[in-house]
């Protein structure tokens, strides 16, 4: 699904969600917002989000070894099993 299109689904995606909550109790309506704020105040801004995602992979391998030697070895270890099963 295209950006723009999925820019445009959500709008109606949020009208949806309503259409189910309209005919939840009061008490359950109440505890999906308090669910709901404590979700909102625990997610990471995108800026904060985005840079730990960058961080995670800042040095996160060392080796000794050469790129050929790492790719070799990765290579080598892949296992192909072609055996088709009868059903």
């Amino acid at each position: 699904m295209a950006i723009s299109s999925l820019e445009t689904a959500k709008p109606i995606l949020a009208d949806t969600y309503f259409g189910f909550l309209k005919y939840l109790k009061r008490e359950q309506k109440v505890q999906i917002v308090h669910e709901l704020v404590r979700e909102i105040a625990d997610y990471p801004s995108e800026q904060e989000n985005s840079l730990a995602s960058v961080d995670k992979f800042c040095g996160a391998w060392e080796s000794e070894k050469s790129t050929e030697e790492i790719a070799s070895e990765i290579k080598n270890a892949r296992l192909f099993n072609r055996e088709i099963e009868v059903l």
